[in-house]
């Protein structure tokens, strides 16, 4: 057996959920439900299948002879292939070697904007340091133009460029969309760089199977990355959001002046807030308390006021530019930003504010298929976006700039599409 030693490091709480809801301890199947889940986007991004391992689709095979396994490749796909599914067995295992994890806080931090009614409750999730050890056999795992493809040839590459994935751009394990899951990984203890080999070889595995360009589920080339730099201590930061911050139990103030030693703050809802009042119709009764310069009060007060609206004024940074039906409106909203009435996956997620090393930032992804209730409507909600990273509504309690990157090019907001590969290895 040859054998991989990843480090990580939460940058902001990690939450391994378990049976009964708590994440006291870290949960190896939430870490590789949230590796596999992120490896299926990556695989469809590259025009392959990755079916739906939690659906009545997903792939499930049989093996009744030893020839079967050479047909393996046009039954199961990618994704399935390496962790596994019914009648298969995944090609490599995983476990914890050291869990230096620990509450940052006990019990429940409560956070009301906007003077909700019941609020977002956060429990601490866990911090602190991990060692994973990845083990698989090197083995021939298949052939193609006359060459071997051996499983010391690819996995390392793709555990590589896996963990990149997640470590520069997205988050791990479960409550993503409350800004849990921000990691650094490392593998045997250095950064992790991919290379134009570490590309190739993991090319020379898809090329194994068949491709389907199927957009039904989450694709890399129908996201969004971005990320903000914060203008702001830590101190400073936490003295803004502290004004939406309720305890209970044991929490006490001086338990959240510790998250300053980590370099981190629970500031997600504020952002999400801002993000699912831009995407209300502007008439909507619910009063911005964050920002009362912004265009979310300027329409109610002009309400108020009596004074007829005029439907031009402001309307490009609102979802109403797309004159949609009300209904509409909302069900693009719990679309991309979730229902608190209905567990509904939120299609835009926000992180809390962490300290990278340099400064402090946070980030912010974003699914966005041209299907479902956004069909036909997506580059109107990117521009709407795009508007918004430029003149953040949420500046006075987060002062914070977009920073350039892959889908944030010279004030211009778009979706990796074809420029997969360069979210791995930067063109000069």
């Amino acid at each position: 057996m040859k054998e991989i030693t990843v480090n990580f490091q939460t940058l902001t709480p990690i939450w391994t959920g378990d049976a009964w809801g708590k994440s006291n301890k870290l949960k190896l199947t939430g870490i590789i439900g949230s590796l596999r889940w992120w490896f299926e986007a990556l695989v469809r991004g590259m025009g392959y299948k990755a079916c739906d391992s939690t659906s009545d689709n997903k792939c499930q095979i049989e093996i009744a002879k030893p020839e079967d396994v050479a047909e393996i490749y046009g039954k199961i796909c990618p994704v399935c292939y390496l962790f596994g599914t019914t009648g298969w067995k995944g090609r490599f295992s995983v476990s914890v070697e050291k869990s230096e994890l620990e509450k940052v806080y006990h019990d429940k931090v409560i956070v009301k904007v906007n003077k909700e009614k019941h609020g977002w409750h956060y429990e601490s999730g866990l911090m602190g340091n991990v060692t994973l050890n990845f083990s698989y056999e090197d083995m021939v795992i298949g052939e193609k133009d006359g060459n071997l493809v051996t499983m010391d040839s690819v996995f390392p590459s793709i555990l590589k460029i896996l963990l990149y994935l997640i470590s520069e751009y997205e988050m791990l394990g479960a409550k993503t969309s409350m800004g849990y899951g921000v990691v650094k990984f490392q593998i045997e203890n250095s950064d992790i760089k991919v290379t134009e080999d570490d590309w190739k070889n993991f090319e020379s595995f898809l090329n194994l199977f068949k491709k389907n360009n199927i957009r039904a589920l989450p694709n890399l080339k129908d996201m969004f990355f971005v990320k903000f730099k914060v203008n702001e201590d830590i101190s400073q930061i936490i003295d803004n959001m502290k004004q939406f911050y309720s305890y209970q139990d044991g929490i006490v103030e001086g338990d959240v002046d510790k998250w300053k030693d980590n370099g981190w703050a629970i500031t997600s809802p504020v952002v999400r807030k801002c993000l699912r009042c831009i995407f209300r119709d502007k008439y909507s009764k619910k009063v911005c308390e964050i920002n009362r310069k912004c265009n979310r009060n300027y329409w109610w007060i002009k309400r108020q006021s009596k004074e007829k609206p005029n439907r031009n004024d402001d309307a490009a940074k609102t979802i109403d530019f797309l004159n949609l039906p009300k209904n509409d409106i909302k069900t693009i909203r719990h679309f991309l930003m979730g229902s608190t009435n209905e567990p509904e996956f939120s299609t835009i997620q926000v992180s809390h504010v962490y300290n990278n090393g340099d400064n402090l930032e946070f980030r912010i992804w974003g699914w966005l298929p041209d299907w479902g209730p956004i069909q036909g409507k997506v580059d109107q909600i990117l521009e709407l976006l795009q508007k918004i990273f430029i003149d953040v509504p949420w500046k006075d309690q987060l002062p914070s700039e977009i920073q350039d990157g892959i889908c944030w090019i010279n004030g211009s907001l778009k979706k990796v599409e074809d420029k997969i590969k360069q979210l791995f290895i930067k063109e000069e």
